[in-house]
């Protein structure tokens, strides 16, 4: 284990200094530009589906520790501030549900693992030293490699501390880690193509290289993260030979990195800080990022980034926080675990709230414990940020808490994975998780994820262990946590475990509805979506379908909005020649419900008058043409029946203006001019038929009387002018009547 001594430097950040403690930038009043500039050249494109599938990947010929930089920045050593503000603790209640488990990467023969997981729609990633693993939620391996084959890198060179994340925003999975060349520090990054992990990653090798006084620095103990416009890296900076500079950010605009293009990165430093850790701020509205780092042994740091895509700037501040002590070597067996310091070891972002934790003690003392923080931005720096709650994890004796990481899901649960071990106890995964409605900074009963395969681990002494854990949010759900961390192996090395579980169960799709179940086609149907409970803070998307060819079309997808559980829509409907079932088909999550509804033509609607007519008229056949207006075009012709009060109602799938000409058997054909057809069709259409054309020829003329007088006295319906199953004398009046009229 190589150990650095340290050399502060006595510059800090000198702009826009509103106030200072011991010569240290407190808070800025105004934005820091960036210190440096570098062109970082074009990707090469790495293909992950040719590597060779490493399933129990071991370097069995090599053991070597990280290097481990035991920084101790300026700012941590402030004066401590003892204070009073309120910290909870470990209370019963707030069950969870435990999901998948799985043994990830193994011992690869580094000291410690330093193990992160991200979750994608379908995957879950998993990083540690050296190495990195894409496995499906349930825990089949789809790609293992070395990380320097990963990135492509020369075999002399040390690839480590890696950090994998799911950029919910742009649909990547983002990879990077430290490496360590000929006096040069560099950083790699990967950025997939697609959000299949087999299908190519862009992979960047950036200069993170700082030289003071001839001296070059290299960068330690990265974080990670991003919003909508930029990726930051930040890291601790040591002398290739000694000293130390603080802490790097490098700020890098997405964009280019989506398609393998060149980037301009700007570099910023605090001299006085260490450790800073970067939210993923994945709010497609948010121009800023945000970091976060421990400030004295009573503060937070928070540090804003804004204009990330194109030219960066830096605000910082400090919050205050229950005061906290430094953690000591942890019990384990045979010998103690490494607590490292009191650096934050993750920093989760959601909704306008950061999360936080690290290992601590108390003020005065005591055993290491994991103590975790919830911060409101305040879209700092147009607030300020304030601390909404501080909670601490800390075991009954003989057993011990630490190495914790924490993350912020959709409904606001806050979960915690981490190490319990005594010193008769090998180190065990351990979780434990809080609901919104739970007394401020307390957290439920820590539950166990997996325990160590053997008795112990590692050796007598103190043995690296972390350096830090990671938990991530289903991006699905925005409920589900998956947590990686380590546990002893049969042999007393390392083995890396993924766990599973959910704090509020995310909402299932519980109906889809239509109103009204029948109506006409051409009219738009009332929708809506239900489900069992409220969606989470970012809303849950629902994919909607109808069947192809269906006349109707509902959106493609609807989102149901956080806090709701409902959202509304509508179907926009077609016209139809006869009644049509269409069957709407909801999805959210795999859960599939469906709604019909019968779609009816658009009706022509009127009432026929059938002159000089006594009989029944219910069932009287009729002949409607739907005529180009205003001439004898006819367009479509509709045989239908007349109901006993002379009614009518017919189909159509016509709309515009449209004449209208109504013709029953031996009566002349009437035409209703400009008959509006809307999107229910067209109503209110009265015809009254002038009786006498016997022969059909639209007019009442010699040949009907010549018939008529042919069917005198008999029963011919066609010639029973009046419907009183005679034809006589009161049928030749009609004749008489209407002589020489004819139809339209």
């Amino acid at each position: 284990m190589r150990t650095l001594l340290l050399s502060m430097f006595a510059a800090g950040l000198a702009l826009g200094v509103a106030q200072a403690q011991n010569g240290i930038v407190r808070e800025t009043s105004k934005p820091i530009p960036p210190t440096l500039k570098r062109t970082v050249k074009a990707a090469k494109l790495v293909d992950p589906s040719s590597f060779r599938k490493l399933i129990d990947f071991q370097f069995v010929n090599h053991d070597e520790d990280e290097h481990e930089n035991p920084a101790t920045p300026r700012s941590w050593n402030l004066p401590s501030e003892p204070n009073s503000l309120p910290l909870g603790a470990i209370t019963a209640g707030t069950a969870v549900t435990l999901g998948q488990f799985w043994p990830a990467i193994g011992a690869t023969g580094w000291q410690p693992a330093d193990p992160t997981c991200a979750v994608g729609p379908s995957h879950v990633a998993v990083t540690a030293n050296e190495q990195i693993a894409f496995y499906t939620k349930t825990g089949s391996q789809v790609l293992s490699q070395s990380l320097q084959t990963f990135f492509s890198r020369p075999s002399g060179n040390s690839v480590f501390d890696p950090r994998v994340l799911w950029d919910r925003l742009n649909q990547r999975w983002i990879v990077i880690a430290d490496e360590n060349g000929s006096n040069l520090g560099t950083i790699d990054l990967a950025v997939s193509k697609s959000s299949d992990p087999l299908g190519g990653f862009w992979v960047y090798t950036i200069n993170v290289t700082q030289t003071i006084s001839g001296q070059n620095y290299w960068m330690d103990y990265p974080g990670f993260g991003y919003n909508k416009d930029a990726y930051i890296i930040t890291g601790n900076m040591f002398g290739f030979s000694s000293g130390f500079n603080g802490v790097q950010f490098v700020v890098i605009p997405k964009t280019p990195t989506l398609t393998g293009n060149s980037f301009t990165a700007s570099y910023f430093t605090d001299t006085a800080g260490a450790s800073a850790q970067v939210a993923d701020v994945a709010d497609s509205t948010l121009d800023r990022a945000y970091c976060c780092s421990v400030f004295g042994a009573s503060a937070m740091r928070v540090y804003a980034f804004s204009n990330v895509g194109s030219s960066p700037t830096l605000n910082m501040t400090t919050v205050a926080v229950p005061s906290f002590g430094s953690p000591a070597a942890v019990p384990s067996t045979p010998g103690s675990l490494s607590a490292v310091d009191y650096r934050l070891f993750e920093v989760a972002y959601r909704n306008g709230r950061l999360v936080m934790s690290h290992n601590t003690t108390s003020i005065s003392g005591g055993s290491t414990r994991v103590r975790w923080y919830e911060i409101n931005t305040n879209n700092y720096p147009s607030g300020a940020p304030s601390l909404v709650q501080s909670g601490e994890l800390l075991a009954s004796s003989p057993f011990t808490y630490h190495m914790g990481a924490v993350n912020r899901n959709g409904y606001g649960d806050i979960a915690a994975i981490f190490t319990r071990s005594s010193s008769t106890t090998a180190p065990e995964a351990f979780a434990a998780g809080r609901k919104t409605s739970d007394a401020a900074g307390t957290m439920g009963t820590p539950f166990l994820l997996a325990s160590s395969a053997g008795t112990g681990y590692g050796s007598t002494g103190t043995n690296r262990w972390g350096d830090y854990f990671g938990v991530s949010v289903d991006p699905v759900d925005q409920a589900t946590f998956y947590g990686v961390a380590m546990v002893g192996n049969a042999s007393n090395g390392w083995q890396t475990v993924v766990n599973s579980w959910i704090v509020t169960p995310p909402a299932q799709l519980s109906s889809v509805s239509l109103t009204p179940s029948t109506t006409i086609g051409g009219s738009n149907v009332s929708g809506t979506v239900t489900l069992d409970s409220a969606a989470p803070a970012d809303g849950y998307v629902v994919s909607l379908s109808v069947p192809g060819g269906s006349p109707a079309t509902v959106p493609a997808t609807l989102t149901v909005p956080g806090g709701s559980n409902t959202v509304n829509f509508t179907m926009t409907t077609s016209s139809v020649a006869s009644n049509t079932n269409v069957t709407v088909t909801a999805i959210l999550r795999g859960t599939t419900k469906t709604a019909t509804v019968t779609l009816t033509p658009r009706q022509i609607q009127g009432h026929v008058n059938l002159g000089n007519w006594s009989g029944a008229i219910a069932g009287t056949p009729i002949t409607i043409e739907v005529r180009t207006a205003g001439t004898t075009t006819v367009l479509d012709t509709i045989n239908t029946t007349l109901d006993a009060s002379g009614n009518f109602s017919v189909g159509t799938t016509r709309t515009g203006t449209f004449d209208v000409a109504i013709k029953a058997s031996h009566w002349l054909k009437r035409n209703t001019a400009s008959v509006s057809f809307g999107t229910t069709g067209a109503s209110g259409i009265n015809a009254s038929l002038v009786n006498g054309d016997i022969d059909g020829d639209n007019v009442v003329g010699p040949n009907d009387l010549n018939l008529l007088r042919s069917a005198f006295g008999g029963n011919n319906a066609a010639a029973d002018l009046d419907g009183d199953g005679v034809v006589g004398p009161s049928d030749l009046n009609i004749i008489r009547a209407t002589f020489g009229q004819s139809g339209d």
